[in-house]
């Protein structure tokens, strides 16, 4: 065990393992009640030590493989913690580049304390390489309490995308204590996957430089939108129907909220009322287009103006998440998908025709194929092109990679790169189970990594925003097929295995366009 002496958290106890230290469940914030604005902790007496909340089963369904559980541990108020890695030799001077985590999980699910995220490998094979990096994971409020708005919470003083204003109080912890722990506050990188990778997106709208360097694994704010107050109402109002209170006063109502155990709210709300970001005009200004993200001219997001370098990536077929959370779409799927086509594209018939034969969808195809072939139109929709949009839009470095590994573990998804799976391989969690190709993929995003928290460049990035003769890519595996690593210098065909699909569309259909037939059928209209 090590004994740390802070200037303004006291004594912390550290756990040593693999010449890492690692200081888990530090709380960077304290709360009234489960609805009200984070408190930062900036000072604070005696010594401590603790845990992360969650066990990790809802993540590694989609992975098709476990890992040991730790117990359940959940809290209304003392929920705001995170866990630290440094290398066990390192001194308050070192000012290592820090690499913070926002874990995924819809805004629904996740925690630090899942085992997919423990931090201590990630952290030695930063050593082992030369690159040492301070790592952090954080937890902040999810579901109802983290990205729930209303007319009469916000009237009650209670502000809208709290799970957000959560990150924000957990980056000023960071920046304020991360020199006690070896980091350099001034250097960090913020990473996320999937609904953190959305996180990382909003926070990219601040005016403010919040960080040096972001990666973006798996999300966007398309695939995480962000809806208008005026939607969140409807939300509101459903879900107070929900709970046997659409006659109760807004006292008793938002009394409910802040009593109610939330595992009862949790069962009485059904799933389809997500939880999602709130167009607020403060953390998120207002809602993006892919035409204003593509745009390097313009000031969106802010962060193109403060932020150094940008990371973006995606897996082959990110959207299999879709098929694993919304299996309610399958019914009736391509008669359906049909009709969002035909609504959005009414004048433009033959464009209908091209992405239904370029996707293989039929009005005929029974739903298992006919859902599985609109997941790859989503895909390119939601992931694929937000990707490429968020690189030819940037101001500074951007590198784009493509995760193209399949899962080698038996389920609906073996021998295909699927959402978040390529966590599995950067934490390095899961090595004991993979083949000595797959750990080599492992290390080489790994290294990529560290090397981009480091401020060396990973690989060529895209020159200008120029997606034809400057584009460059890093490409991770399929190590079947050849090497862990390669570059391509298209973004799309051959080794990338990505589709032109969306984008030899692009003069008749916009890809705003085409993300509205995706809104629509996943609304189920």
């Amino acid at each position: 065990m090590t004994i740390l002496l802070t200037q303004n958290l006291g004594k912390l106890r550290g756990r040593d393992s693999n010449k890492v230290t690692q200081f888990l469940g530090i709380k960077y914030a304290t709360l009234n009640d489960r609805l009200a604005d984070a408190q930062l902790i900036e000072t604070r007496d005696g010594d401590g030590d603790g845990d992360g909340d969650g066990d990790g089963d809802g993540d590694l369904s989609i992975i098709q493989h476990t890992l040991p559980k730790k117990p359940l541990v959940q809290s209304d108020v003392d929920c705001l913690n995170l866990n630290i890695a440094i290398p066990s030799d390192t001194t308050t001077d070192a000012r290592l580049p820090v690499f913070v985590f926002i874990h995924g999980g819809g805004l629904f699910i996740g925690a630090n304390s899942w085992p997919q995220f423990d931090l201590e490998r990630l952290v030695a094979l930063s050593v082992s390489n030369g690159l040492p990096i301070v790592a952090v994971s954080i937890n902040y409020r999810l579901g109802m309490f983290g990205f729930m708005t209303s007319e009469e919470l916000r009237n009650a003083g209670y502000k809208a995308n709290n799970g957000l204003r959560d990150q924000r109080v957990a980056l000023a912890w960071v920046r304020r204590h991360i020199g006690d722990f070896g980091g350099d506050p001034d250097n960090i990188t913020l990473a996320g996957m999937s609904a953190g990778a959305a996180s990382v997106a909003c926070h990219l709208e601040s005016e403010t430089p919040l960080f040096k360097r972001a990666i973006m694994m798996s999300g966007n704010r398309f695939f995480s939108p962000s809806l208008s107050y005026e939607a969140h109402e409807q939300k509101y109002e459903q879900a107070m129907a929900a709970l046997g209170l659409a006659d109760a006063s807004p006292e008793e109502r938002i009394g409910a909220l802040l009593k109610t155990p939330g595992e009862e709210l949790v069962a009485k709300v059904p799933p389809s009322i997500s939880p999602t970001f709130a167009v607020d005009g403060d953390l998120v200004p207002s809602a993006v287009t892919y035409t204003q993200l593509a745009d390097r001219t313009n000031h969106i997001p802010k962060g193109k103006d403060w932020c150094q370098d940008l990371m973006v990536g995606d897996a082959q077929i990110d959207a299999n998440i879709i098929h694993a959370i919304r299996s309610d779409l399958k019914t009736g799927c391509a008669e359906r998908f049909f009709k969002s086509l035909v609504a959005v594209l009414a004048t433009q018939p033959e464009v209908v025709e091209q992405i239904s034969v370029s996707y293989g969808i039929t009005k005929y195809l029974d739903d298992e194929h006919a859902f599985l072939a609109i997941l790859e139109f989503l895909n390119d929709v939601w992931m694929f092109a937000p990707s490429l949009a968020s690189a030819q839009g940037w101001k500074g470095r951007a590198f784009v990679y493509y995760f193209n590994e399949g899962n080698p573990w038996e389920g609906a998804w073996k021998g295909r790169a699927g959402h978040i799976l390529d966590l599995a391989y950067l934490f390095q969690n899961f090595r004991e189970f993979l083949s000595p190709a797959q750990r080599e993929v492992g290390s080489a995003i790994a290294e990529d990594f560290f090397k981009f928290c480091h401020g060396i460049q990973p690989w060529p990035p895209i020159v200008g925003g120029d997606l034809e003769g400057g584009f460059t890519a890093r490409v991770y595996g399929p190590s079947p097929q050849g090497p862990a690593i390669q570059q391509v210098d298209q973004p799309f065909g051959g080794k990338s295995q990505r589709r032109s699909t969306v984008f030899d569309l692009g003069d008749k259909v916009s890809v705003d366009e085409l993300s509205r037939i995706a809104t629509m059928f996943t609304a189920g209209q």
